[in-house]
């Protein structure tokens, strides 16, 4: 009996060691898994807390450069009897985003959100981007999502409007605002763009499919701007018409 009860009590003991060595592990454990599931183009620095409540420095990063998250990103993940919640925040002048979801039984719930971070940071996406250099500010909103096994159980709507977006290439200021709609199913992602007002007009559609992306559209400047915006126009694309026609493939 006596051994029974020893027995009982050590296992309990490593239970209880077990659970706060979880409840204490780092913020740093998060990094990696990061890392690997944003195929190395979002990076974690400056780690503070813990895994369930902490804090980190991202960026955004490409082969050509990174850019830096304005403030710090916050995260809560919340242990439940069906599962785990988890919320992350931001919220400076120059950036913001409110991200909330929930896992459960092998099935991954995304709330309805939004958020506004600087045009620069698309740079990390590589081109375009790269080479415009964008200014301006980025509106996100996207709506609910689920994801079981690893695949969408329903098709995923977002929004993106880049406001007053400028480009170094260009004495044009701002060149416009824009509007990027994205549908994301199992077989893949559709993308469209349409300018809302704004000098040079710019109107296409990408699609994601196995791994591979690309996005076809026209370029085109009002007649007042044709001339001052010809240089941006001819590193955006290849003529036809009265533009250029865009055709981007990473």
């Amino acid at each position: 009996m006596k051994r029974t009860r020893r027995g009982a009590l050590l296992g309990l003991g490593l239970l209880v060691l077990l659970g706060v060595g979880l409840w204490q592990w780092p913020a740093t454990a998060l990094s990696p898994w990061v890392h690997a599931e944003s195929g190395g183009r979002v990076r974690l620095t400056n780690e503070v807390g813990t895994l369930w409540h902490g804090s980190a420095e991202l960026a955004l990063v490409n082969d050509q450069t990174e850019g830096d998250w304005p403030g710090r990103i916050e995260w809560r993940i919340n242990p439940q009897w069906t599962g785990l919640g988890w919320i992350l925040t931001n919220a400076t002048e120059r950036a913001g985003v409110l991200v909330q979801g929930r896992w459960h039984g092998g099935v991954w719930d995304l709330q309805p959100g939004q958020g506004y971070f600087p045009a620069q940071l698309l740079e990390g996406l590589g081109m375009p981007f790269t080479t415009l250099h964008p200014g301006g500010m980025v509106h996100v909103q996207w709506g609910a999502a689920q994801w079981q096994g690893g695949e969408l159980t329903h098709p995923w709507t977002g929004e993106c409007l880049l406001e007053s977006l400028t480009s170094r290439l260009s004495p044009v200021t701002p060149l416009g605002s824009y509007e990027v709609r994205a549908v994301v199913s199992r077989l893949g992602t559709h993308l469209t763009l349409t300018t809302r007002q704004g000098p040079l007009q710019l109107r296409g559609e990408g699609e994601q499919g196995s791994g591979k992306f690309h996005f076809t559209g026209q370029a085109s400047a009002d007649p007042e701007q044709r001339f001052v915006l010809a240089g941006l126009l001819s590193i955006l694309g290849k003529p036809e018409g009265e533009g250029v026609r865009l055709d981007y493939a990473p």
